[in-house]
């Protein structure tokens, strides 16, 4: 047998026009058979995706939460303690205060009673020195008037001695 070009064309163009209408029919049988089937699971899956989005969501503001709940508490921990830090160092501030308040009052009473010291030693050495002249001026007294008894007594003996 021979093929002549146009049976071949024939061929060719029928077996081509018979698979596009069986796949035609085959899809539409299958839409219409397994579409409604399909639209079913595409919606579960679209559910599903969307629960375990939300769920990622629920999971991440809950971390969020946990997060800004652990740092608030961090924030409420620190500020107590920082409370105390400076209620502690307020005593501190007026325990100093109250000892610079006593080594002020120590100079003062210090001056004061330096001053009297001072006073009352400069007053004694005054009388000493007061004393010393008065007894240095009885000693040149005295011996200046030992002296004229020594002139009169050799003056004495000397008339004697003649």
């Amino acid at each position: 047998m021979e093929w002549k070009t146009e049976d071949i064309l024939k061929v060719i163009t029928g077996s081509g026009l018979l698979t596009l209408l069986s796949t035609i029919v085959a899809r539409a049988m299958g839409w219409i058979r397994f579409g409604k089937v399909d639209k079913a699971r595409v919606g579960k899956v679209e559910a599903e995706t969307a629960i375990d989005i939300a769920t990622v969501a629920q999971k991440r503001i809950s971390d969020e939460v946990k997060i800004s709940d652990a740092a608030l508490q961090w924030n409420i921990n620190l500020a107590s303690q920082l409370e105390k830090a400076n209620i502690l160092n307020d005593k501190k501030q007026a325990e100093n205060d109250r000892l610079h308040g006593i080594i002020d009052t120590m100079k003062r009473d210090f001056e004061v009673a330096f001053e009297k010291l001072k006073s009352e030693f400069n007053r004694r050495i005054k009388e000493l020195e007061a004393e010393f002249e008065k007894s240095k001026n009885d000693f040149i007294k005295e011996r200046e008037e030992n002296r004229e008894e020594i002139k009169r007594l050799k003056a004495e003996i000397n008339g004697h001695r003649r």
